[in-house]
C-alpha cells in the first residue's frame, strides 16, 4: 500500500510512500522549454528501501506516471531520458535491470553504458560510470494484449522471474525467505 501526494503535480512532482515508511519523490522535468525531451528523476528521500517492495515501488511509479490525465499524457511526453545511479557497476546494472522491466509497449528504450559526454572545445571527452536509458513512445502498440503482473513474482536481488523457485537461478538469493 502507497500513499500517493499529488499536492505539487503542478510542478510535475509527485511524493508517495510505502507501508514501511520509505518516501520517495518522482519528477518531470523538460530539458529546455521546447525540447519536447524530459528527464526522469525518481529519489529516495526518507527511509529505507524494503527490498521486497522494489518492484512494486517502481510498479507504482509507472501507474502513476501514465495513469489518465497523469504527468506523462498532461505533458505530452513522448521521449524521456534517464540515468541511473549507484555505488557500483552492479548496483547500476540491477537498477538498470529492475527500472526497465516495467516499460512496456508502446514504449521502447535503449540503454548505453558509460555513455560518453563530449564538450564542444574540449579535446578529451568524459565517460559516466552509469547507465542512460533513452526511452521513446512509439505510435504501434505491438500486441493488444494485457498481462496481468499481479501475481507475477520477481527476485528482490537480481529482477529476475520467481517461477516458485527456492533459490534465484540467476543470483542464488534464497526466495523462500522474501
Amino acid at each position: 500500500m502507497y500513499t500517493i501526494d499529488k499536492s505539487i503535480s503542478w510542478n510535475n512532482t509527485i511524493v508517495f510512500s510505502s507501508n514501511s515508511g520509505t518516501k520517495y519523490i518522482v519528477q518531470l522535468l523538460e530539458t529546455s522549454p521546447g525540447s519536447k525531451i524530459w528527464t526522469f528523476n525518481f529519489k529516495l528521500i526518507e527511509g529505507v528501501p524494503d527490498k521486497k517492495e522494489v518492484f512494486k515501488t517502481i510498479g507504482v511509479i509507472q501507474d502513476v506516471l501514465l495513469e489518465p490525465g497523469g504527468l506523462i499524457e498532461r505533458n505530452s511526453v513522448n521521449e524521456i531520458v534517464v540515468f541511473i545511479y549507484g555505488k557500483s557497476r552492479e548496483e547500476i546494472d540491477k537498477k538498470t535491470k529492475i527500472f526497465t522491466r516495467w516499460i512496456k509497449s508502446p514504449w521502447i528504450f535503449n540503454i548505453e553504458s558509460n555513455p560518453e559526454i563530449t564538450i564542444e572545445g574540449k579535446r578529451d571527452q568524459i565517460y559516466l560510470n552509469t547507465n542512460f536509458i533513452h526511452i521513446k513512445k512509439t505510435d504501434v502498440i505491438e500486441n493488444n494484449k494485457t498481462i496481468d503482473l499481479s501475481n507475477i513474482k520477481f527476485c528482490y536481488n537480481c529482477g529476475l522471474e520467481n517461477n516458485n523457485y527456492k533459490f534465484c537461478p540467476g543470483c542464488g538469493t534464497n526466495l523462500q525467505q522474501s
